[in-house]
């Protein structure tokens, strides 16, 4: 069993994976990752469901939340966590310009899409940020990157002095049946403006890669606006935390072959010793 944590810009999700089973979620939002008890008791109660944790991984796109949450998991576990980087053995190649300026939380859902055995895949991350990347034939293309309706919305309020603030996480907000009023009318063009943005973009990287591939979503929002897209796009709460796993068990094997490999190389050089 693993331990996973998915590190966002407005949440921090964490639970133990086991294969496609996932155990004892929790999340807490991100702003407060600076407090170190509330992160420690987070991570004590996720990890006390379970019996044994094999070890611990981390996706991040808040750098400075890194560091808090990686010194909890080792004070719990007694070893800290790997953290997602584009230089980790992944299932798939990257096939980008520059493999650093693609976000850990691109590369966990794109491996939680594909696995270990599927080779495309379209995966939509509707959360803070709005991302729709690509994998085909076993490599990530790179994709397209929009606000949010969250985003959209707070940029509404911030630019226009006569808009009020909208949280969209409020589910009355989401897709409204009126339009009569500014905070519906702010609330459906949000929404509808973010359901427009995947669906163009997913049909712009059809056009682009010469294919359609399953779509999965995931992402805060993920289920808000998959009820407005096409059935056949299959909605994925634990894609993240699905791409992970297989991303660390990964990783294991071929620490467990390099390990075995040195170990092999120290014996084979060892001088025999002679009286």
């Amino acid at each position: 069993m693993i331990l996973t944590v998915d590190i966002g810009n407005s949440y921090v999700k964490c639970a133990v994976v086991d294969g496609e089973r996932v155990i004892g979620g929790e999340q807490m939002e991100t702003k407060r990752c600076q407090n170190a008890v509330a992160v420690s008791d987070m991570i004590r109660r996720v990890t006390s469901t379970v019996l044994s944790i094999d070890r611990a991984i981390l996706s991040s796109v808040v750098p400075r939340a890194t560091v808090t949450i990686s010194r909890a998991i080792e004070l719990q576990l007694g070893t800290g966590p790997m953290v997602v980087n584009c230089n980790m053995r992944l299932p798939f190649r990257l096939a980008v310009s520059d493999p650093s300026q693609v976000g850990a939380d691109r590369l966990c859902a794109a491996a939680g899409a594909v696995g270990t055995k599927r080779r495309n895949a379209i995966v939509i991350d509707a959360g803070s940020a709005i991302t729709i990347d690509v994998v085909r034939d076993k490599e990530f293309r790179g994709g397209i990157i929009a606000a949010g309706p969250a985003i959209a919305l707070g940029a509404l309020h911030a630019y226009a002095s006569q808009l009020p603030a909208i949280d969209y996480s409020a589910s009355d907000a989401h897709f409204p049946k009126t339009f009569d009023t500014t905070r519906t009318a702010m609330a459906l063009g949000a929404g509808l403006g973010s359901v427009g943005v995947i669906r163009e973009a997913v049909r712009f990287l059809e056009k682009a890669v010469g294919m359609s591939p399953r779509k999965y979503i995931t992402g805060g929002f993920g289920g808000v606006l998959s009820s407005h897209l096409p059935e056949s796009w299959r909605f994925e709460p634990d894609l993240i935390r699905r791409g992970l796993y297989v991303i660390a068990s990964i990783n294991r094997r071929q620490s467990d072959r390099d390990s075995k490999a040195r170990r092999t190389t120290n014996r084979q050089t060892e001088k025999p010793v002679t009286t």
